[in-house]
């Protein structure tokens, strides 16, 4: 049998921690941060003494739980890493320790910080009209209480959610050496020929915008697809946030029908995203985008695609983004930007080499999305002891 959860105000089970720094100016201080949305302390630049104009900074404490005072609503607080020890961090931030007896396990509070308790226990100790300047009361926070197993199960449920997190890394490092391959292979691939450079107006048979002006009267919950600049990614066609448009409005807008293999184009916003139409698209209609249509015989579509995403393509393309607050596109200046035209056989070994890694990467982003899941619903179990663990 479990023992029972107890409940304990914060500053029964923590205290702060100071490990003040006596700074010199030609010495060299690494500086930590911490990322909202519970993502970690990270390092941010490193200045010399001289350079810090308010000499208050503190080493940081391995394992202790650090609050950044100004983003701690957000989420900017958790466990300093074990091989922090040489990283500074300013005034702003506060470091707490277990008092003794010990209670409570670092590693329990910050999987415990993630929870919507712990978020909600921050904002109320937090005051200010703007969510963005509010000022955080520690003493008030440690006034709050938290719900705690035993000692043991405590560490033993951080372990659990700490291997959980180990091995989503893995798969994120895993996916982000995918990722450097794909555009180390692209930009080889693409840059890697002397090969004739064509304007694109010379090169589509139809290149158009999608519907420009308000769509939302032709809304349906069924329908015709119709694609916004929220829909597509690089190289590929979200299906997340789809919208739906009546047949009559898709009839009334022909030039902007879809047909299989025609590229679409992010005119503002994420501006030059493009990705390729598929079949589960075709006949379908799209707003404010910019469409492409190439003649097929002189340019593989996923090829076209896979150049202006990449690199060298986005940098090209950013010599024709025209306007001073939201960039765009014109297709005018669209219709003269020239684009690499090797043999169609090469075009086609290159869209079929960068899909298979596509194919990799999608295998690794669902691997991740089920490990978050598998997270996300072992933490609400173990951290509201719903299910208790046998230490």
């Amino acid at each position: 049998m479990s023992e029972t959860r107890k409940i304990y105000r914060l500053r029964d089970v923590l205290e702060v921690a100071r490990s003040p720094i006596d700074m010199k100016d030609e010495e060299d201080y690494m500086l930590a941060s911490i990322r909202r949305r519970n993502g970690g302390m990270f390092d941010r630049e490193t200045k010399k003494g001289r350079e810090i104009l308010t000499k208050t900074l503190s080493r940081v404490i391995p394992g202790s739980f650090v609050i950044s005072k100004m983003q701690v609503v957000h989420g900017a607080c958790g466990m300093a890493p074990h091989d922090f020890g040489d990283r500074c961090i300013s005034a702003s931030y506060t470091s707490l320790l277990p008092t003794e007896p010990q209670r409570i396990d670092i590693g329990y509070l910050d999987a415990y910080a993630t929870t919507k308790q712990s978020y909600d226990a921050f904002f109320r100790a937090s005051h200010g009209v703007h969510i963005e300047k509010m000022t955080f009361n520690l003493e008030e926070w440690l006034n709050g209480e938290i719900e705690l197993p035993p000692l043991p199960e405590q560490k033993k449920i951080a372990e659990i959610l700490s291997g959980i997190d180990k091995a989503i890394s893995t798969k994120k490092q895993a996916r982000n050496d995918l990722e450097a391959a794909r555009e180390a292979i692209c930009g080889e691939l693409i840059q890697n020929g002397d090969w004739s450079q064509e304007e694109i107006g010379n090169l589509t048979s139809h290149m158009t915008n999608g519907f420009v002006g308000t769509a939302t009267p032709h809304y349906r919950e069924r329908g015709i697809k119709y694609l916004t600049s929220k829909n597509i990614r690089r190289d590929r066609i979200d299906t997340n946030r789809m919208i739906y448009i009546s047949e009559e409005f898709h009839m009334a807008n022909q030039k902007s029908s879809l047909r299989v293999g025609d590229v679409l184009m992010v005119q503002s916003g994420h501006i030059g995203t493009t990705a390729v139409v598929t079949n589960d698209y075709k006949d379908c209609n799209c707003h404010a985008l910019i469409l492409m249509r190439f003649n097929q015989e002189h340019l593989h579509p996923e090829y076209a695609s896979l150049y202006l995403n990449s690199a060298t393509g986005k940098t090209r393309l950013s010599d024709i983004f025209v306007g001073s607050t939201i960039k765009h596109v014109n297709t005018g200046d669209l219709r003269k930007f020239k684009i690499p035209v090797p043999p169609l056989d090469v075009q086609r070994d290159i869209a079929n080499r960068v899909r298979s890694i596509d194919i990799l990467l999608g295998t690794r982003d669902l691997q991740i999305e089920k490990l978050v899941i598998l997270k996300q619903a072992i933490s609400s179990d173990l951290l509201s002891g719903r299910k208790r663990v046998s230490v």
